[in-house]
């Protein structure tokens, strides 16, 4: 909506404070973006190395005052300077359980050269909550390490804005249901690590609601939905297991293909070599094509083992598309037959990877 491209720079400063029982029990700061290149290189990255080279300081000073102390005028002065130079920006609060709120004034204290947001209230509140979800996923992804989901993907936790103040559970309830429709997502997937993610994603739902119970109290945490993570759990584990057979039956029926093709091309590779090594007064006797195979390995050996090899992989590249735990480049594979069979789609690969040999061979001017 903005039309902006090119290279944005995320900026996170915070400290920690106490809460009422704990201490350090919460992150709060600022996050900033820079849109401005110039801007960011001469003036902001300053302000920050500054702020970085002040706090790494601190071991020297640690018996006379504590960090905060240490810290705070260099850290005041940062804030003042940077605010004026970025593009957007917000302040924050991470609870040591997660819990993040992010607060962004109506009008907020920018650069002059910053993007100017729109007028139009609804669009303006929309584009300022995208431009915090982006301040918000990246101070998630430096905050945790990514488990159980792709960190390009990372949609289970989202940005939900909080209409009144004291509305505290909107956003918890459709967190939960976010987590839920992720773990039927990954269920309609039936692969190991789809399988294994929606398990630890179960985990995250059942831990984020007992926080949210003891945080909601006895009386609103009643409202949450009931989830039967015990009976979900269960019928993953069946499907895990179902899968687990499917893929010993197919591994099996996989070896023997693959002992059978290692058999013949064993068996060519020891007739070439009698072939050559055959010595006899009378006259041997062999078909016509196996005699012209047997030719072509002795006088383009190199070519003859590019040639196996390329055979090799398109089999091996066809026997892993029904590999359940193979990789998702090889199970995405054949979609360029996607509308045959199967045993069409193999004989479609065998004949590329033919007309592939027979391409090369024109290339290089081979005569068989």
């Amino acid at each position: 909506m903005l039309k902006l491209k090119g290279d944005f720079h995320f900026v996170c400063i915070s400290r920690t404070s106490h809460g009422t029982d704990r201490s350090q029990e919460f992150l709060e700061g600022h996050l900033l973006i820079f849109e401005n290149d110039e801007v960011w290189e001469r003036y902001a990255l300053n302000i920050v190395t500054e702020l970085q080279a002040h706090i790494r300081q601190y071991r020297n000073y640690s018996l006379a005052e504590t960090l905060d102390r240490f810290a705070k005028a260099k850290y005041d002065a940062a804030i003042r300077r940077i605010y004026s130079l970025s593009s957007f920006n917000a302040q924050f609060s991470l609870s040591r359980t997660g819990s993040t709120t992010i607060a962004i004034p109506d009008d907020p204290k920018t650069s002059s050269n910053a993007p100017s947001l729109p007028k139009d209230k609804p669009t303006r509140a929309h584009m300022m909550h995208l431009m915090a979800a982006q301040l918000f996923f990246f101070l998630r992804d430096i905050g945790h390490r990514h488990q159980h989901h792709d960190p390009k993907t990372d949609t289970i936790s989202d940005l939900h804005r909080v209409q009144k103040n004291d509305d505290d559970f909107t956003w918890r309830l459709n967190t939960l249901y976010s987590m839920y429709r992720k773990v039927i997502d990954l269920k309609r997937a039936p692969h190991s690590d789809t399988l294994a993610n929606a398990m630890g994603v179960i985990a995250y739902a059942e831990t984020f609601e007992k926080i949210c119970r003891e945080e909601l109290g006895e009386v609103k945490s009643k409202d949450l939905p009931t989830y039967y993570s015990t009976q979900t759990k269960d019928s993953i584990t069946a499907a895990k297991s179902a899968l687990e057979l499917s893929y010993a039956e197919y591994v099996r029926k996989r070896d023997g293909r693959r002992g059978l093709l290692i058999s013949v091309l064993g068996a060519v590779f020891a007739f070439v070599a009698l072939l050559s090594l055959a010595k006899s007064e009378r006259e041997i006797l062999a078909h016509p094509y196996l005699v012209k195979i047997a030719e072509f390995m002795l006088t383009y050996p190199f070519h003859s083992v590019f040639a196996i090899t390329l055979l090799y992989f398109a089999y091996s590249t066809i026997t892993s598309i029904g590999d359940p735990k193979a990789p998702a480049l090889f199970r995405r594979t054949l979609r360029l037959f996607h509308s045959t069979n199967r045993y069409l789609q193999a004989l479609a690969w065998f004949v590329l990877a033919a007309l592939s040999i027979v391409v090369s061979i024109w290339v290089w001017n081979w005569n068989i």
